[in-house]
């Protein structure tokens, strides 16, 4: 009789054993039709492991899985049923975490009678919001490489959260929500949860760069000032901008000092440099830094409009006259300002127009197959009426310089 109980008590754990090999089985066949993009196959697997395993510990990631695999195959009725039941069955786990931030981004996009309930920008912003919040309990607690993958997702998402308004159910947005506050929140959360170096470093960039915009809420002047004034508005306010430029380079300082040949060290030195070069109205020292940053980053991330053409642009003499065109009274001086770099002299030439030559100028200003090349014809040849130069404080730490020259009307007629 006892021997009969033993015997049957083996067969039932034996008969658990092969179930649970075989949904193992099952599982990691799917997992590996997955890695190699054969979603079809995965999409099987993983549907056979939902249906023959409910109970599965699998169950939450098969879903998931599932979902993405129906995704991957333009099947978005499917892809939504498997997010939407992540979201209700399984909302405390961290794929249903990841099914809330899905069916968040796909709500008027994807097919499905139950996303009618979350079609609000009120409930997105909640799904989010609730995405974290599970995130931040399930962290710390998940299986390698998902624990990693985790708190760089977390991370991720809290940049984007900082940028939200916070809204009421009815659409309206919360009665004195600070968004300052609330984004430095986020921001410094990011930080303190050590994601993966490329998300640190952005982030500690965005902090330095949301101090500097601190510059921006000082006061202006309602129309542009010329050079000058602005110059000296910059000289006024030299201690308020120096203070918000400290400010930000000790948001940048641990990134600098961890990584400093990072992507976002370059950012931070092109930021500074011009920062530098238009609210502290110190041109030489930004060019020292565009210097410096396209010495060390030539071959990785400088490029169009970066260190390297800002250096060029800084230290290379030029002479720009703003565009003067209509009609102007005969017997009046003709005021015209201009500014000018690392030029001690400036001559200014008008040349007399008659229609054919202004027809043959305009003829030939942009070439006929490609319009955006500059064509201008030769005006060697042309004789000016009148020449007209000008003394110009020439170089001084690689300023930029506002000039004003007064021009006796030649007399009627057209003028180049």
């Amino acid at each position: 009789m006892n021997g009969r109980i033993i015997l049957a008590s083996l067969l039932v754990v034996l008969s658990a054993g092969g179930a649970w090999a075989s949904e193992r089985s099952l599982f990691e066949e799917a997992e590996e039709h997955f890695e190699n993009k054969s979603y079809h196959l995965a999409l099987e697997d993983y549907e056979r492991l939902i249906t023959e395993y409910p109970g599965s510990r699998h169950l939450p990631l098969a879903l998931y899985k599932a979902a993405l695999s129906a995704e991957y195959l333009y099947n978005y009725e499917r892809t939504a049923e498997y997010f939407l039941r992540l979201t209700r069955d399984f909302p405390d786990t961290y794929w249903g975490a990841l099914a809330m931030l899905k069916v968040a981004e796909n709500l008027w996009w994807w097919s499905h009678p139950e996303l009618a309930y979350y079609q609000s920008y009120y409930m997105a912003q909640k799904l989010k919001l609730d995405a974290a919040a599970v995130m931040e309990k399930v962290k710390g607690r998940l299986e390698s490489p998902y624990d990693r993958e985790c708190v760089d997702r977390l991370a991720r998402l809290y940049m984007e959260i900082a940028t939200m308004n916070l809204m009421n159910e009815d659409g309206s947005y919360v009665e004195g929500f600070d968004a300052e506050a609330w984004w430095w929140e986020k921001y410094e959360r990011v930080v303190e949860l050590g994601p993966s170096p490329e998300i640190a470093q952005q982030a500690y960039f965005a902090m330095g760069n949301r101090e500097l915009s601190a510059v921006y809420a000082l006061p202006y002047p309602e129309e542009r000032p010329k050079l000058p004034e602005w110059r000296a508005l910059m000289a006024e306010r030299r201690s308020q901008n120096a203070e918000i430029l400290a400010r930000a380079d000790r948001r940048w300082a641990p990134m600098l000092q961890k990584w400093p040949d990072c992507k976002s060290a370059y950012d931070v030195a092109v930021a500074r440099a011009g920062y530098l070069e238009v609210f502290m109205d110190s041109p030489a020292e930004a060019l020292e830094i565009y210097r410096d940053a396209a010495a060390r980053f030539a071959d990785t991330w400088d490029s169009y409009g970066g260190a390297r053409d800002n250096a060029k642009r800084l230290s290379t003499p030029h002479l720009q006259l703003p565009q003067v065109s209509g009609v102007l009274p005969t017997g009046e001086v003709i005021a015209l300002s201009y500014t000018s770099r690392l030029a001690d002299y400036a001559e200014l030439r008008l040349y007399p127009l008659d229609s054919q030559r202004l027809m043959a100028f305009y003829d030939g200003y942009y070439d006929k197959v490609d319009k955006t090349k500059d064509t201008r014809p030769d005006l060697a040849g042309w004789e000016p009426t009148a020449v007209y130069s000008q003394q110009l404080p020439g170089e001084d730490g690689h300023n930029v310089f506002y000039n004003e020259i007064a021009l006796p009307n030649p007399g009627p007629g057209l003028y180049l």
